[in-house]
């Protein structure tokens, strides 16, 4: 019997607990661009876009890291900027505020967001 109400009682718990909430990241934009060539600004801003099912969903913070080298961003060493975790569900026009951009330097970024 004790057995039978234990189960129970995980069954239950497992029932009520929060669903995870699938969502990604999409639409990366600088400058309004997709994998642009050649911005003439030194502070670019960035964007992009959260798709979800869930309605009701929204961002509720995000962290931006921007590197020099695609494998830097890869283990998560931004070298030029890493913007720490921003409490906040803007996604538009975020101005970059790293190191110096140079002429025609290549730069890869990426953003981890956090939902509601």
């Amino acid at each position: 019997m004790r057995t039978c109400i234990s189960l129970l009682f995980v069954l239950v718990l497992f029932s009520c607990a929060p669903k995870k909430v699938n969502f990604e990241v999409s639409n990366l934009l600088c400058e309004y661009l997709t994998n642009p060539i050649g911005i003439e600004t030194m502070s670019p801003r960035l964007s992009w876009k959260m798709k979800t099912e869930r309605r009701g969903s929204s961002q509720s913070s995000y962290h931006i890291m921007v590197a020099s080298d695609e494998t830097l961003l890869q283990k998560n060493l931004p070298d030029l900027w890493d913007s720490g975790i921003q409490k906040s569900d803007n996604s538009t026009q975020i101005e970059y505020k790293g190191k110096p951009l140079q002429p025609g330097m290549k730069v890869f970024w990426k953003v981890q967001i956090r939902s509601n």
